[in-house]
């Protein structure tokens, strides 16, 4: 039986700073390394939203996860520089890609799927263009 381990997702629409922001970006930006669609996590991963995970089991896996739980590295082996949240991505660019993942987020949570990293539809296929 395979162990699962848990990460955090922001559960917070109204977060779009520092590391939550980052990485709802990289969940919604495809790979520039690799052919991967966007920051997923590897099989036996849940994500959970912040309001609902045990922090103690969280600081039990230090090197997957960042200080604040978020993964730092998708299924295909990169990080979030490589999913669009690159420190070479300007300023303007990089507010546009939060708008546009916070969107993704927004239909997500409403359709009950914020934490289906697999689904996709019409809406967030064209967003993610």
């Amino acid at each position: 039986m395979q162990s699962s381990f848990s990460f955090i997702y922001p559960s917070s629409l109204d977060s779009l700073s520092g590391p939550a922001q980052l990485f709802r970006i990289a969940r919604h930006s495809k790979c520039f390394a690799c052919s991967c669609e966007g920051l997923h996590p590897q099989e036996g991963w849940i994500a959970q939203t912040e309001d609902s995970v045990n922090p103690i089991a969280l600081l039990e896996l230090d090197g997957p996860l960042t200080d604040d739980g978020y993964l730092r590295f998708c299924a295909c082996g990169h990080g979030w520089e490589d999913h669009g949240a690159g420190s070479e991505v300007g300023h303007e660019e990089l507010k546009r890609r939060a708008r546009v993942a916070y969107r993704i987020d927004e239909l997500l949570e409403d359709s009950g799927r914020l934490l289906d990293f697999s689904y996709v539809d019409e809406d967030i296929l064209s967003l993610r263009r």
